[in-house]
């Protein structure tokens, strides 16, 4: 009996260690996340477009100069607003802009702070602010947000959920999207540590939905853009492009692409 005793005591202890050795193991990794977790979401690439008249230098709710672009097109019945890829900038999306504008769209193109010449460091919160700083100079400018379309390639899929939850926009399109920014990375919900929480959002966006996701992404993985597709809202359509890898969805899609975006805009009812 007694050599029971010993061996539950000496098992209590080996549990008690292992449950310290755990949550030390969770404290440093919650540490290391906190340090990391920018620098991993925001590789800012360099300057990719001149200063000009054309860019405009709004200003953010926490008073950072945002870089943004709009291409004009007097009979446009909508605006698309674009958030980039994290490793572009605005300069990078002129081409894709000017593809959007002959197919019969406003479209306006925006830098995140530390990206372009946008002033300020990148964060979840910084980036939701520049965001916000477009959609009120649209506004400002007379467009309601009944014709705005908001467009978020990758990690522009966060700051443009974001902002689907909060205006009353005509629609959302994500392409190459994904659940959260954390889970790309570990697999698993670190929710302290996690940022730009798309699929918990999704649910709160009223507007029509157009996910567009390729089937071999290999940065943000296809189902991450069928669980986004499965949370959201009707209505909604999607475009899943076969073979397509995370940056050439666009390219693989098609010329047609322009005419599915613009039939998904046609279908709105504003």
């Amino acid at each position: 009996m007694s050599a029971f005793f010993t061996w539950l005591i000496s098992s209590k202890h080996v549990v008690a260690m292992l449950i310290r050795i755990t949550v030390l193991i969770y404290i440093v990794s919650f540490a290391v996340g906190l340090l990391l977790i920018n620098k991993l979401m925001f590789p800012a690439p360099s300057l990719s477009y001149s200063d000009s008249e054309k860019i405009l230098k709004l200003s953010s709710p926490a008073g950072a100069s945002i870089a943004a672009r709009l291409f004009e097109n007097p009979t446009a019945r909508h605006t698309l607003l674009v958030s980039h890829g994290n490793g572009e900038d605005l300069g990078h999306g002129l081409a894709f802009a000017k593809d959007l504008q002959k197919a019969g769209f406003q479209v306006m193109l925006y830098d995140y702070p530390g990206y372009g010449l946008t002033s300020g460091k990148p964060s979840e919160k910084s980036v939701y602010d520049a965001a916000e700083a477009a959609i009120q100079e649209l506004m400002r400018r007379g467009i309601k947000p009944e014709t705005i379309l908001l467009y978020g390639r990758s990690i522009g899929s966060g700051p443009s959920v974001e902002l689907a939850t909060r205006y009353p926009v005509a629609g959302l399109i994500t392409e190459a999207a994904f659940t959260s920014i954390v889970i790309v990375v570990t697999k698993i919900n670190l929710f302290p540590v996690d940022r730009f929480r798309n699929l918990k959002k999704i649910g709160r966006v009223d507007c029509p939905v157009f996910i567009m996701h390729g089937t071999e992404d290999e940065v943000i993985p296809f189902s991450h853009g069928e669980k986004l597709f499965a949370a959201a809202n009707e209505p909604k359509r999607k475009r899943w492009v076969e073979g397509a890898g995370h940056d050439d969805v666009i390219q693989s899609a098609g010329p047609e692409i322009f005419a599915e975006i613009k039939a998904f805009a046609d279908s709105l009812k504003h």
